[in-house]
Parts: structure tokens; C-alpha cells; sequence
């Protein structure tokens, strides 16, 4: 039997995906928390089951781009399938 080799130089990629119905309050200091990190990731997803703009209209905002992070947007519908 082989045994496969790791190549522990090869640089590794951080996701985060955040599930979220609403709270835009708490997804603000989810962001700020991740914007500060020593190794940011490389992308966040959120997956809004928001009924309204609301939490897209949070992350279009230029601080996040500004900070470094990487922010994607999935639409969960129907809206409060997120749990």
C-alpha cells in the first residue's frame, strides 16, 4: 500500500460561510471580527434567508471590501429556509 505525500507548503484557503436570517447587528460584528484577524479568509459566504434587502444592502457597504474581506451572497428562498 502507498502512502500519499502531503505538501504542507501549499497554501490552504479559509471559507466562511455564515447563515443568517436578519440580525444585521450581529452579522456587523461577525465582519469586524474577521476583518481583523492575523490571516483573513479567503472569501465569506452568506447565505441570506432575509425576506428583505436589508443584510445585502450591509455587505454592499465599501468598508468590507476596504478591510480586505472577500464577501459572497447566496438568496436562500423561500425566505427563513436558513436555520
Amino acid at each position: 500500500m502507498e502512502i500519499a505525500q502531503v505538501n504542507f507548503n501549499m497554501k490552504r484557503s479559509i471559507s466562511v460561510i455564515v447563515p443568517t436570517i436578519g440580525r444585521p447587528e450581529s452579522l456587523v460584528a461577525l465582519l469586524a471580527s474577521l476583518a481583523v484577524q492575523t490571516r483573513l479568509p479567503d472569501e465569506i459566504i452568506v447565505a441570506d434567508g432575509s425576506s428583505t434587502n436589508q443584510i445585502q444592502s450591509l455587505l454592499d457597504e465599501p468598508r468590507w471590501r476596504e478591510s480586505g474581506l472577500t464577501v459572497h451572497t447566496v438568496r436562500i428562498s423561500p425566505p427563513n429556509a436558513v436555520s
